[in-house]
């Protein structure tokens, strides 16, 4: 009898040690399999050029990847972003830094505004100003043109003495954020798009940093509490006879399960 119960509980250790390694060895590769994924996606940021793509409603955005890293990896990946993210106060999980150009071209120009003559210097400056606005955009532009105007016995003597800008003023509207490549499955791109028709990027930059400290700070999934499957299971058993005996159990099977609680 003694070494009946010996032997269960010998064959109950050794079924609890193979599951507990079990365990820990599918926590291991998962783990293995995320460092990985993010080698993956920096080997990509680190190739990976400034590309332009349509979106769904037809408007142009520029797109490159993002490195995924701590703040130790980033000092090697990229010291630029590194050195911005020591400068904060306080903890960064995202960091980006653009560099765009604004182009324009100036159409149907015509000076006005106020009108000032010194009669003393001669000196005649007309004030202009031009405007143009868009869906979520605009541009204003201000300046002074200014001329010589000198009496002779023929007229008088117009001569330009060049123009100036007092006030140039642009407004406009950035989106930017991070989704799932299209291209690299599995890696993360910045994606940025302006509604200013002008304005181009030149050169992209931008990190997810201490991802792992980022995900104290997203929402947990619901637990389910339902569950169908296959299950394999240890514990103790209690024989219903008139002289009831515990023993080791060893349950493999297929089951639906209400979990109470979970840890």
């Amino acid at each position: 009898m003694n070494l009946t119960k010996n032997l269960n509980l010998i064959a109950f250790g050794a079924i609890a040690l193979f599951l507990f390694m079990y365990l820990k060895s599918c926590d291991e590769r998962s783990k293995l399999e995320e460092e990985l994924a993010i080698r993956d996606n920096n080997l990509i940021a680190l190739k990976d050029s400034l590309r332009v793509e349509k979106t769904k409603n037809g408007e142009l955005q520029y797109i490159k990847t993002a490195f995924i890293a701590d703040i130790k990896a980033l000092k090697e990946l990229n010291k630029d972003l590194y050195n911005e993210v020591k400068s904060q106060k306080s903890e960064v999980y995202y960091i980006s830094k653009i560099t765009a150009e604004i182009k324009d071209r100036i159409k149907g120009f015509t000076p006005g505004g106020d009108h000032k003559y010194d009669p003393v210097s001669g000196n005649d400056n007309i004030s202009w100003e031009f405007d143009t606005t868009g869906t979520n955009w605009g541009r204003t532009i201000e300046g002074l043109t200014s001329f010589k105007v000198t009496s002779t016995c023929n007229g008088y003597k117009i001569e330009p003495k060049g123009s100036q800008l007092k006030d140039v003023k642009y407004k406009f509207s950035l989106v930017t954020g991070i989704k799932e490549s299209e291209i690299n499955k599995g890696s993360l791109e910045i994606f940025i798009n302006s509604t200013y028709p002008g304005m181009t990027f030149t050169d992209i930059q931008g990190s997810v940093v201490n991802p792992e400290e980022l995900k104290k700070y997203l929402p947990s999934p619901k637990p389910h509490k339902w569950s169908v499957g296959p299950y394999v299971g240890v514990g103790y058993g209690v024989t219903l006879q008139q002289t009831p005996m515990f023993f080791p159990v060893f349950n493999v099977g297929i089951g639906l399960q209400y979990k109470i609680f979970s840890f």
